[in-house]
């Protein structure tokens, strides 16, 4: 749990005074940054190399790039964890660089030095809370007597209608403070106001509006537990300004409420919160918060359950959190925090008419996972294997200030599902990012970097799905596309790497990839990736295009449209290459995909896409065959972050109602979200179907492990 940051001293090269050589690691990625006191000449290159500690031979890595006049940036990805590794800066300017860095430990220890046990049911506030027998009542009263590192506080079943707490103690690297279930045990922390009963008064017949006395005035408000729609005055709310099926206002003495049509109070609920935020942390550091379930936060401005403020080391993990406006949010310089495991829920924001969110004046864009704007810069944060469901942004870990940029981030292994907006919400200003084996579908825009300023960015093997049938579509006047680019913005966005990525739509007007309007863009460079769409396989609105694309595979199923780039149509590739020089490689054919319907997006055998990828050292080195596929998936292999090579596995229906087919060989186990293991067998088939009882619905870890190999994938119970 300590910050993994390593400073190289000033050095004399060449004549360059290199002032800094720095590297920031995480789980499996190592930023690096070289900085010279003067600038270097215009053709100096930065190239880079990695091995394992105690092995002879470096490997090429992606180079460096140029970021400022004196400062080149990049990094080493799909690295082991917990592994030290030797790195090599090369160039045609200045002498070979050398240094070192360690991946960070997933693993964290839970001391228990200290335990305290907290039970909403049989707990009392005035007992020692040293056991079970003598637990707490509160959660609060549980955090004001923290003192120690190594204290772990077990939460026992139960619903905790608490909030707004202040978590003012700090573990210690190895012996973190711990806020988590009791094992086996699933307990809920809602900011639910209990004492708000409202009696219903008619107001308004023909719009189904009623009234109830309430001097509450809370951000948010609940109809059967979904958010209502929040109109910032009486007139719109009578009117259905919006389009909304129902909604809410209130004036300090009265809660208005308009209920869907035909409905009335009696057969509704309507509830709202009592508390902003469930716990803030600020300027602490070494804690974990694992297992909770958190809810219904959203009475004042910015509301949040969980507030990482300017604290570091912290990890928050296998908790669901559910119409809390943002899950977990953080500012400053929150550093070297892990959001991992977790489900995201706000429903039913995907479903609400998208320029409402944009100009209804309440801040319904917030993701589940947040980087609020600030002059200090944060590092090293890490959000990875989180469900987000039903919500208008998922993430959006970006700071829009120069000065509080975000470096060395990583966001992987998450899977997004009916996004009224924008899946990752990049905009901002960041070093270092790492965006990569995500699964997004059913979105506004899957990727959006507009702008992402400084770079350089890498956004590979993600899967962006975008099927006709998604459930926000009638709420968007706009056509999806998988990544977003243009903005009205003075911010540039710069050096974004897009490698093997495999995006798709049968959206009728949705591209294969789509430029808008240009927005001050530079080095935007597209290699190996997979652009299938309905409408253009590719489409360019700019009249600048300071791209490079090459190497990918377009497609498109509209039977008279391919290309269109800067006001002109191309329908053939060999025209378009002239007029254009981009895709020189590039193949226009249908992937062939292994099952559409199924979502199974791997290639079949007979793909045209099998070994016409270029190499890209650092990010396809595992391939199989004469050369890299093209897209996400590498036929008959999947590659894993350590670019381990494994037997194609398909897990299906995903979702599923507890029975699935299991293509693999290998001892399988399955965790529930809380780290359980609920079921192991042996696989010894080519094909098994796994039947699981009696488990509730949710999202459960399935790993199997083939010799020293383990494979892990999500599946969702319904």
């Amino acid at each position: 749990m300590k910050k993994c940051l390593c400073l190289l001293p000033f050095i004399i090269i060449n004549g360059l005074f290199a002032q800094t050589v720095s590297t920031i690691s995480t789980y499996h990625n190592i930023g690096i940054s070289l900085s010279f006191s003067t600038t270097p000449d215009p053709g100096t290159t930065a190239n880079l190399y990695v091995k394992k500690q105690n092995t002879t031979n470096y490997r090429l890595a992606h180079p460096l790039v140029r970021i400022s006049n004196t400062v080149y940036a990049g990094s080493i990805v799909q690295l082991e964890e917990n592994t030290a590794y030797d790195i090599k800066i090369t160039s045609n300017h200045f002498a070979d660089i050398i240094t070192t860095a360690t991946t960070k430990n997933s693993i964290y220890t839970q001391a228990n030095t200290v335990v305290y046990y907290v039970d909403s049911a049989t707990g009392n506030d005035n007992n020692a809370g040293t056991s079970i027998a003598n637990a707490f009542r509160t959660l609060g009263k549980a955090i004001a007597t923290i003192n120690d590192a190594g204290t772990t506080v077990y939460l026992r079943n139960g619903t905790y209608y608490e909030g707004d707490y202040n978590l003012s103690k700090s573990g210690a690297t190895n012996n973190p403070i711990t806020i988590r279930n009791y094992p086996g045990h699933h307990p809920i922390i809602n900011g639910t106001d209990t004492a708000f009963n409202p009696r219903w008064v008619l107001h308004n017949a023909t719009s189904n509006v009623y009234k109830a006395s309430s001097s509450a005035q809370p951000l948010h408000a609940y109809l059967n537990g979904k958010h209502m729609f929040h109109y910032l005055n009486l007139n719109d709310l009578v009117n259905k300004k919006w389009n909304e099926p129902n909604g809410f206002y209130h004036d300090g003495t009265t809660l208005y409420v308009r209920f869907p049509d035909g409905s009335n109070p009696g057969s509704n609920i309507v509830t709202i919160p009592k508390f902003t935020q469930a716990i803030e942390m600020y300027q602490q550091s070494n804690i974990v918060i694992k297992g909770i379930v958190f809810c219904y936060f959203g009475y004042g401005d910015y509301p949040r359950a969980l507030y990482i403020h300017a604290s570091n080391n912290i990890i928050v993990d296998s908790s669901d959190f559910h119409h809390t406006h943002i899950g977990v949010a953080l500012k400053r310089n929150a550093d070297f925090n892990t959001v991992q495991h977790c489900t995201f829920n706000e429903s039913p924001k995907s479903q609400m008419n998208w320029d409402a969110v944009k100009s209804g004046g309440v801040d319904y864009e917030a993701g589940g996972v947040s980087v609020y704007t600030s002059n200090l810069p944060n590092q090293g944060n890490v959000y990875r294997y989180n469900t987000f469901t039903d919500m208008f942004d998922a993430m959006a870990p970006g700071s829009e200030d120069y000065a509080g940029y975000s470096n060395n981030t990583d966001i992987y292994d998450n899977v997004m599902n009916e996004i009224g907006d924008d899946g990752i919400s990049l905009d901002g200003v960041a070093i270092n990012t790492r965006v990569y084996n995500n699964t997004i579908s059913n979105y506004l825009a899957g990727i959006s970097a507009a702008p992402l300023s400084i770079g350089p960015s890498y956004i590979f093997r993600n899967l962006l799905v975008n099927t006709n049938s998604s459930g926000w579509k009638s709420n968007s006047i706009y056509t999806p596309y998988p990544f977003k680019f243009n903005v009205n913005s003075s911010f540039t966005t710069d050096w974004v790497f897009l490698y093997h990525n495999t995006s798709f739509s049968d959206i009728p007007a949705c591209d294969g990839f789509l430029f808008k309007n240009y927005s001050n863009w530079n080095n935007i460079i597209s290699r190996n990736n997979i652009y299938m769409g309905a409408n253009y396989a590719l489409n360019n609105q700019s009249n600048i295009n300071p791209v490079s694309f090459d190497y990918d595979n377009l497609y498109t199923t509209h039977s008279s449209k391919l290309f269109y780039w800067s006001g002109t149509t191309y329908s053939t590739l060999s025209a378009f290459t002239a007029a254009t020089s981009q895709e020189a490689n590039a193949i226009v054919a249908n992937p062939d995909f292994v099952s559409i319907p199924n979502l199974k997006f791997q290639l079949s055998s007979g793909s045209p896409a099998i070994d016409k990828a270029m190499v890209i050292p650092g990010f396809n080195d595992g391939f199989k065959g004469l050369s890299p596929d093209m897209g996400k998936y590498e036929y008959g292999t999947v590659s894993d972050i350590n670019n381990a090579i494994f037997s194609e596995i398909f897990i299906y229906p995903n979702p599923t109602n507890g029975t699935f087919i299991i293509e693999s060989k290998g001892d399988l186990e399955i965790y529930n979200l809380i780290g359980e293991k609920i079921f192991e067998q042996k696989l010894i088939a080519d094909k098994t179907e796994i039947a699981l009882k009696n488990q509730v619905t949710g999202v459960y870890c399935i790993k199997i492990i083939a010799g020293n190999k383990i494979y892990s994938q999500k599946i969702t119970i319904q």
